[in-house]
């Protein structure tokens, strides 16, 4: 009997966790743009908030390309990919075409040795 009281003492825990996660990892931006041809994928993403530091900035950007990655995982499979992001502050910038924020490329499975997403250049600035 006890070994029953722990399983579902074990399981109402478990559940209780599950219940209590969110989804707090998502990054509160507007993606203007996303298109996907063969072996590259553009990004262009409209940031509704200021940011204060290059550190942010990059911290947004790698936060971006991670959750875009993660979108595209099952059809990137062990392919090698191009992610180009553009960054601006406003609606208004991206109509314009005047990318505030600059831009990022990663290569996704760059080699065999290095999977996944890889800086190749980064041109991000704070105006």
């Amino acid at each position: 009997m006890r070994k029953i009281n722990y399983f579902i003492l074990l399981l109402l825990v478990v559940l209780t966790f599950v219940g209590c996660s969110k989804n707090g990892d998502a990054v509160d931006v507007n993606i203007a743009q996303e298109t996907v041809t063969f072996h590259h994928i553009e990004l262009h993403v409209v940031v509704p908030f200021t940011i204060e530091s290059m550190a942010e900035l990059d911290e947004l950007a790698y936060s971006i390309a991670s959750q875009t990655y993660e979108r595209h995982f099952d059809a990137i499979g062990t392919e090698t990919y191009t992610l180009d992001i553009y960054l601006y502050d406003s609606q208004a910038n991206y109509d314009g075409a005047s990318i505030t924020y600059g831009s990022i490329t990663f290569m996704i499975n760059e080699t065999l040795t290095s999977p996944g997403l890889t800086v190749s250049t980064n041109h991000l600035t704070i105006a």
